[in-house]
């Protein structure tokens, strides 16, 4: 056997793992040759070692993937490593003593749903209570169960990262530590040669332990809309990266490319569950109602801020675009290196410059703020994954927005550009009449309101202000929009009303509406302002 030395040429980097390529050469004797490459990590996957050869005389046999071991250290610096572990390993004890704290909150949650369960059961069939009046308890409980959840899922993918880098830095002090043997992958190579000769060997294959996330730079000025495209890119397969030539990919490499097949869809006569006796209902027949249901929150995705200069910006490199139709890979202008010890490198993908209609959008009942939207369609040929944005207006952050699917050229795009508060808006209660106006057996309630919008900006300004009228839970009370100036555009199933605004530069604009509530005079309404 004899042993190559290859360098890393390419590596492609996919969400959740990698593709090296090695290149070397070797002196080939007549006859059967054993190429071993050897020193590769563990990460690697057997399946996918694929090897490519030029000579003359030469043919390749075959090759396999065996475990070898290593009884030298590689690095020396074994008491800088054990701390950086032992570092590692306290923010694992950190996350997991939150894990606790959350798991806490959530059994004092359980334990008072289950206790406040049989008590609202029995007053709403004293009739002391009704489902109203547990609606705001139901309310906090699934607040605090949304809340606790969500954090839970967090501390949880924080932990998953986490573990990454202590196999990583388990790894770097086992090969510096001592001289004991350490496990490694090598790649032996048949090669059959007529004659002496040599070989040039291309080797790839597949590494776990590397990923990469999108993040962009959206940046306004006047009607442009500036998106630049960043790749922060990790990897702990095992093995340092040299400057070569690295490809991004959007292939999801974990998916399979079978057809789905559908399971039989089943449907049978409703069989009511037999009513237990009174005395024997348990805690679990008293749980909380629907409304306790949990919504699922996003993770926060990652976000790099960019120091702002008052000098031209320099011109970067970008990526080749590469659209075979099924996936996009981007490939960097300039080789770069990436270490394998889970620091984030942030290579520049590519920049669009679009064009921007803006808009104002407005919700008065909760902010007397505007906020700016930029809406733009992708007439690049970058295709924008889902990440996060950094906003800034020129050379100004004003703050942070998501790309919550995948944006394909042509498609639109739309950006949450920050708060102007050149535009100035008020909302006031107009009108409140709750207790005198009753027609036969109904009592009418009269409720107005009067939304003011000043531009002071220097230009003309498009606004779309939003506002609501209670929605009826009960075919005896109704909910009617008496009056409205300008009318709104739309009114929704759940009496959202809408409104376009042009404001000229300098000026004001009124926006006023009232709506009644009827309901039986003898009826308590819950729910109203």
């Amino acid at each position: 056997m004899t042993d190559i030395t290859t360098t890393i040429t390419a590596v492609t980097v996919y969400e959740d793992r990698a593709q090296v390529t090695r290149v070397g050469k070797a002196r080939l004797a007549a006859g059967a040759n054993v190429l071993v490459l050897g020193g590769l990590p563990t990460s690697l996957d057997a399946g996918s070692v694929r090897v490519k050869g030029r000579g003359n005389g030469a043919r390749i046999a075959g090759s396999e993937v065996a475990s070898a071991y290593l009884t030298t250290p590689v690095s020396g610096n074994a008491a800088a490593l054990q701390a950086a572990l032992e570092g590692l390993r306290d923010q694992d004890t950190a996350i997991l003593d939150d894990l606790a704290a959350v798991a806490d909150q959530l059994e004092m949650l359980k334990a008072l749903r289950d206790h406040s369960g049989p008590r609202f059961a029995k007053a709403i069939a004293s009739g002391k209570a009704t489902i109203d009046t547990m609606r705001p308890v139901a309310g906090f409980l699934a607040g605090g169960f949304s809340e606790a959840l969500a954090r839970k899922r967090d501390l949880n993918a924080k932990r998953r990262d986490l573990a990454r880098e202590i196999k990583a830095a388990e790894e770097r002090l086992r090969q510096a530590g001592s001289t004991a043997r350490v496990e490694t992958r090598e790649i032996r190579i048949d090669v059959d040669a007529t004659s002496d000769a040599e070989a040039e060997l291309e080797v790839t294959y597949v590494v776990d332990g590397a990923w990469w996330v999108p993040i962009y730079d959206a940046r306004l000025s006047g009607t442009k809309l500036s998106v630049t495209y960043f790749a922060q890119v990790r990897q702990t397969t095992g093995e340092n990266w040299p400057a070569c030539a690295l490809s991004l990919s959007t292939a999801q490499t974990g998916t399979g490319g079978d057809i789905p097949e559908l399971d039989p869809w089943y449907i049978a006569k409703y069989a009511p569950p037999v009513p237990m006796p009174k005395r024997m209902m348990t805690r679990q027949a008293m749980a909380a109602p629907d409304d306790l249901a949990v919504s699922s929150a996003p993770m926060p995705a990652m976000s790099v801020n960019e120091s702002s200069f008052d000098y031209a910006r320099m011109p970067e490199p970008q990526a080749v675009v590469e659209n075979n139709g099924i996936a996009v890979t981007y490939r960097a202008q300039r080789p770069v290196a990436i270490a394998s010890d889970g620091t984030q490198r942030k290579v520049l993908i590519g920049e669009a410059v679009l064009d921007a209609a803006l808009d104002y959008v407005s919700v008065p009942k909760l902010s007397e703020d505007a906020y700016l939207r930029a809406k733009v369609k992708n007439t690049s040929e970058l295709v924008f994954l889902p990440g996060s944005a950094n906003v800034f207006h020129d050379e100004e952050m004003v703050g942070t927005s998501t790309f919550e699917e995948p944006i394909m050229k042509n498609s639109d795009i739309e950006l949450q550009m920050g708060v102007d508060d050149r535009i100035r808006i008020s909302r006031e209660l107009t009108q409140r009449d709750t207790g005198k106006t009753l027609i036969g057996n109904t009592r009418r309630l009269t409720f107005g309101y009067r939304i003011k919008v000043s531009n002071t900006r220097d230009s003309a300004v498009k606004l779309s202000a939003q506002d609501q009228m209670p929605v009826s839970r009960h075919e005896d009370i109704k909910v009617r929009l008496a009056e409205a100036l300008p009318r709104p555009i739309e009114v929704t199933d759940l009496n959202l009303l809408k409104w376009e605004l042009d404001v000229p530069a300098g000026a004001s604009r009124e926006i006023t509406f009232t709506y009644t509530v009827e309901h039986p005079r003898d009826m308590q309404v819950t729910g109203l302002e």
